[in-house]
């Protein structure tokens, strides 16, 4: 055949019936390929016609055994077919594609065997990307994936498979990935990442330390599998609150308590004040002093309530940077609590 043009068969792909849209993708880009390569190429139609429907759906059968493709195929006159097989999980669509080589000599030239992220939506970019070196009888290109982060020694996760601890370093088929990093006494980081054939992707992850919790606490308890970000809900994710900012926060609920009775006390005075006025003569019945006294006890009520936001917000922002920290604080632990009626702070522990 020195000289003659190729000749490639090509096989609707074997998939369940929900997905043959998808299939007929696939075989599509495969023929702009081959005849983009130069082939001279006998469409799934016309190699229908040839073989008769049994013979034909014998052979998207095969699922790329080379013998028996070739059987199927002894009387058509072409030098290669690709078949292949389509299929999905829960989260990735599977994509295998073989190249089998009938004339001069049978047998297998190259595969594809490749999963492509349902959420990526790059099926056809993905597909696209990997027949190039299909209808050239390339074994499939790999890619680098390297994984580190700020803290060695987390597990990695890739496309739900574990593959060990940061900092790694993995040949994975290109397409987009998706991996996760845990280790105890951190948040989970999860994300996507793409990878290229014959490139190193890189993905350096941030961890965050769990608020409150320190590594060896961690560790003792084992891994976290709480989502990237504490939950808030019902009993909701632990935190540590420092002696000082218990202080603050004690003063500032009260003071707002206080503050609130003033204002309570000048707000009955100044409506009794009201109520006094003549309205033909705008004249009070009730004496200066009252007018002083409610005056007085809103002045009160405005320091308390003053004081009890300073205190609050003090006590807040302790708490915050003691737990960004990872410093301890004393035995109490807080929990935020959400729910239809409302929320509140749930304070167990000693101090």
């Amino acid at each position: 055949m020195a000289g003659a043009q190729r000749r490639l068969a090509l096989v609707e792909l074997d998939s369940a019936p929900g997905m043959v849209g998808l299939a007929a993708q696939v075989v599509s880009l495969v023929n702009e390929e081959a005849h983009a390569q130069g082939y001279a190429v006998m469409g799934p139609d016309e190699l229908r016609g040839r073989m008769g429907d049994v013979g034909y759906e014998a052979l998207r059968k095969c699922d790329g055994n080379t013998g028996c493709v070739g059987a199927r195929l002894q009387s058509v006159a072409v030098d290669q077919v690709v078949v292949g097989t389509l299929g999905r999980d829960e989260k990735s669509y599977q994509v295998k594609l073989w190249m089998v080589g009938l004339r001069p000599k049978l047998g297998a030239l190259s595969e594809v065997d490749r999963p492509i992220l349902i959420v990526g939506r790059r099926f056809k970019q993905d597909v696209a990307s990997a027949l190039p070196g299909l209808l050239r009888g390339e074994a499939e290109a790999q890619g680098t994936l390297m994984v580190t982060a700020t803290s060695a020694g987390a597990s990695v996760t890739l496309d739900g498979e574990p593959q060990g601890v940061t900092p790694l370093k993995l040949q994975v088929k290109p397409g987009k990935h998706e991996f996760q990093v845990e280790k105890a006494g951190y948040l989970p980081v999860r994300r996507f990442t793409a990878v290229e054939p014959r490139e190193v992707t890189r993905e350096d992850v941030r961890l965050i330390r769990v608020p409150g919790e320190s590594e060896s606490q961690g560790v003792a308890q084992g891994p976290k599998t709480s989502a990237a970000a504490p939950s808030v809900s019902g009993a909701g994710s632990g935190f540590r609150v420092p002696l000082g900012a218990w202080v603050l926060l004690g003063v500032g609920a009260g003071a707002a308590g206080v503050g609130t009775v003033f204002g309570a006390m000048s707000q009955r005075l100044t409506s009794d004040l009201q109520k006094s006025q003549d309205p033909s003569t705008k004249i009070y019945a009730a004496t200066r002093t009252v007018a002083l006294k409610a005056r007085s006890d809103a002045m009160l009520a405005n320091d308390f309530l003053i004081g009890a936001g300073a205190a609050l917000v003090a006590g807040a922002v302790w708490t915050s940077v003691v737990a960004a920290s990872g410093a301890g604080g004393a035995n109490v632990h807080g929990s935020l609590s959400v729910g239809p009626s409302g929320g509140g702070i749930l304070a167990l522990g000693s101090f």
